[in-house]
């Protein structure tokens, strides 16, 4: 089964913005629950920050620095789902 995800980012400050999304699944369109999402900084692969997913598929991660990130958002029974964010602040 594949994942689907629609993400959001927003500017939380001059220095910080956040990520936030949906997660459901791709066949059904039902949201996923315990979903985990993880960002992790291209420049030294550690992992950053985590999260899970709510009961109605939303997450929220803020506070993060602008930079270059890999998301990678995994759930039982679903395909890994991994993809490049650039987060930058509004100019």
């Amino acid at each position: 089964m594949l994942l689907y995800t629609s993400i959001g980012i927003s500017n939380l400050s001059a220095q910080s913005v956040s990520v936030q999304g949906l997660i459901t699944s791709a066949s059904s369109e039902e949201t996923l629950m315990g979903a985990n999402v993880l960002l992790q900084k291209i420049s030294n692969q550690d992992v950053i920050v985590g999260s899970a997913s709510d009961r109605n598929g939303f997450f929220r991660i803020g506070g993060m620095e602008a930079g270059l990130y890999l998301i990678t958002i995994s759930h039982i029974g679903f395909i890994t789902y991994s993809d490049t964010l650039n987060l930058k602040p509004d100019s």
